[in-house]
C-alpha cells in the first residue's frame, strides 16, 4: 500500500476524500464544532439527556453521510472501520437509518489503562495521576454500559488484553459477527507479520510508526499506581453484573 506520511493535504488518500467533500472552511468548524456538541464526554450527557437540537441532529448525519459516501466511492470498500475512541459517537451513529452500524466495544483492563495513562504524549495526551485515571474510568464505563444497552444486539465486546493473548481468535469473533471474512488478517498474525499503519492523520501515537507489533504492557510501578488497581478492578465488576 502506499504509505506517505505526509501533511493531510498532500496525502494520496485523504487528499481525494478532501476533495469529494468539498466543504468550505466554515462548514468544516461547523462539523468539528458538532462532533464536540454530540460525540465527546459531555456530548454523551447532552444526548442521555436529550438536550441536542433537532437541527444538529440534522447536521450531524449530513456531515458523516458525506464522509462515509465519499470513502465508499475513493476506496471501493464494502465495510468502513471507524476506530473512534468516544461511546457518544456509537450512539450517534445507531441513530443515522442510512448506517448499518456494528460496534466493536474494546476495553482495557485497569492495569493497562493506568499504564496506559503513564506514558509521555504531550502533544496528543498528557499522563494523567491515579486518581484522575479512575474518575476518568468511572465516567467512561458508566457511560459506556448506557450504549451498549441501547445497542444490544450490535455490539461485540472484547477486553484488550484477552486480544493480546489470543488475536486470532478475536479478530475471527469479531469477523463471525459481522459477517467479514478475516482469513488475511488472521494468516498474518499466525505467521507474526506486522501490520502497516496506513493513512492515519489523528488518534492513537502509534500512526507515527509504519508498521506495528504487539508488546508486553509495562508493570506498575508506584505505589499509588497499585493502590487505585483495586477500585478500578470493583467498578469493572459492577459493570460487568449490571449489564448481564
Amino acid at each position: 500500500s502506499d504509505l506517505c506520511g505526509v501533511p493531510f493535504d498532500q496525502c494520496f488518500f485523504w487528499g481525494k476524500v478532501k476533495n469529494k467533500l468539498d466543504l468550505s472552511k466554515r462548514a468544516l468548524q461547523e462539523w468539528a464544532g458538532l462532533q464536540r456538541k454530540v460525540e465527546w464526554h459531555t456530548g454523551f450527557l447532552r444526548q442521555y439527556l436529550g438536550l441536542l437540537s433537532a437541527h444538529d441532529w440534522q447536521r450531524y448525519r449530513e456531515y458523516n453521510l458525506r464522509l462515509l459516501y465519499a470513502l465508499r466511492d475513493i476506496s471501493g470498500a464494502v465495510v468502513i472501520v471507524d476506530s473512534s475512541k468516544y461511546a457518544g459517537r456509537a450512539l450517534a451513529l445507531s441513530k443515522i437509518p442510512e448506517i448499518e452500524l456494528s460496534v466493536v466495544c474494546l476495553t482495557r483492563s485497569p492495569e493497562g489503562l493506568m499504564a496506559a495513562f503513564q506514558k509521555p504524549n504531550k502533544e496528543e495526551q498528557k499522563p494523567k495521576k491515579p486518581w484522575a485515571v479512575f474518575r476518568y474510568y468511572l465516567f467512561v464505563m458508566l457511560s459506556l454500559r448506557v450504549a451498549l444497552k441501547q445497542l444490544r444486539g450490535k455490539t461485540v465486546r472484547l477486553c484488550y488484553e484477552d486480544f493480546l493473548s489470543d488475536p486470532v481468535m478475536s479478530i475471527s469473533s469479531i469477523g463471525e459477527k459481522n459477517g467479514v471474512r478475516v482469513d488475511k488478517v488472521s494468516d498474518k498474525i499466525k505467521k507474526n507479520k506486522s501490520f502497516e499503519v496506513g493513512h492515519l492523520i489523528t488518534g492513537n501515537r502509534l500512526r507515527k510508526n509504519k508498521n506495528v507489533r504487539v508488546i508486553r504492557l509495562p508493570s506498575l510501578g508506584s505505589f499509588s499506581q497499585r493502590n487505585v488497581i483495586f477500585p478500578l478492578r470493583l467498578m469493572k465488576y459492577i459493570e460487568y453484573w449490571i449489564g448481564k
